[in-house]
C-alpha cells in the first residue's frame, strides 16, 4: 500500500494511504515553504493538478514539470555569488563563509574560469584571515523573493546572510576539490546530479581560483539552494 504526505489543517505533514485521499487532499510542493503553493491529488486521475491544471500538455502529451533545483529558484531558496579578479601570476578569486548551525543545509554547485593558467580549490573547515575580504549580500535568484540566505561571513565582520570575498585563506581544511586547469578553459558548474556538494552545517567553507600565470583573470562564481533537510 503506498503512502503520501498530507497537509494537516494545523500545517503538520501526515501520512495516509492513498485510498484515503480525495480531490480535496493537498500536498505540499516543498514543506519549508509558507507561500501556499499546494498539489491536488485526485487519485482517480492519477496525476496530480496545479493550480486547478493538469500537469500533462493538451497537445503534446508530455509532463509539465521542472526539477527540484528550479523549483527552489522560484520558491525564493536559491542564490548566487561569484568573485571576479585581474592582475598577476598569483591573483586569486575567493570566496568563503561559515554555512548556520541549522538543519537547512546548502545544495551548491561551483564554476570555476580562467584565462589562463589557474587553480581551483575548496576547503571544508577552512580558516580565513581576521577582518580581512570584503562582506557581500549573495543574491536572491527570485527577484521578486525577499528572502535571504543562511550562511555567515567568514572573514569579517558582516555577520549573518553576508558572505566573504576577496578574504586571505590561511588553512583551506579538508581539501574536497582541487583542480588545475589550461589557458581559456573552465571547470565544474556541470550536472548537478554529479557536480554537487550538500556542505556542512557550522562549517567554514573557502572557494578560490588562483592564477598561475602573468596578466591573469580569474572567476569563482558559487550558485546554492537551502533546504530543511527532512531526516
Amino acid at each position: 500500500m503506498a503512502f503520501l504526505p498530507r497537509l494537516t489543517d494545523d500545517g503538520d505533514v501526515s501520512y495516509v494511504d492513498e485510498s484515503g485521499l480525495t480531490a480535496a487532499s493537498y500536498v505540499p510542493v516543498s514543506y519549508e515553504e509558507t507561500d501556499g503553493e499546494t498539489q491536488v491529488v485526485q487519485p482517480s486521475k492519477g496525476m496530480p493538478i496545479v493550480a486547478g491544471e493538469g500537469l500533462v500538455d493538451g497537445i503534446t502529451t508530455s509532463i509539465r514539470v521542472v526539477d527540484y533545483a528550479h523549483h527552489e529558484v522560484h520558491s525564493g531558496s536559491s542564490y548566487r555569488i561569484e568573485h571576479n579578479a585581474s592582475g598577476g601570476s598569483g591573483t586569486k578569486a575567493t570566496i568563503s563563509f561559515t554555512t548556520s548551525d541549522t538543519a537547512k543545509w546548502l545544495h551548491i554547485i561551483v564554476t570555476a574560469r580562467g584565462n589562463v593558467e589557474s587553480v581551483y580549490t575548496m576547503g571544508e573547515g577552512a580558516t580565513i584571515t581576521a577582518a580581512s575580504g570584503t562582506d557581500y549580500i549573495p543574491r536572491n535568484k527570485n527577484r521578486n523573493s525577499t528572502n535571504t540566505s543562511t550562511v555567515i561571513s567568514a572573514g569579517s565582520a558582516g555577520g549573518a546572510g553576508y558572505a566573504t570575498i576577496g578574504g586571505t585563506v590561511t588553512d583551506f581544511g579538508t581539501t574536497l576539490e582541487s583542480l588545475h586547469f589550461g589557458s581559456g578553459k573552465q571547470q565544474g558548474g556541470g550536472e548537478r546530479g554529479t557536480d554537487e556538494w550538500i556542505l556542512k552545517q557550522n562549517t567554514t567553507y573557502a572557494f578560490e581560483v588562483e592564477s598561475q600565470a602573468v596578466t591573469s583573470e580569474v572567476t569563482c562564481e558559487l550558485h546554492w539552494y537551502e533546504h530543511t533537510n527532512s531526516n
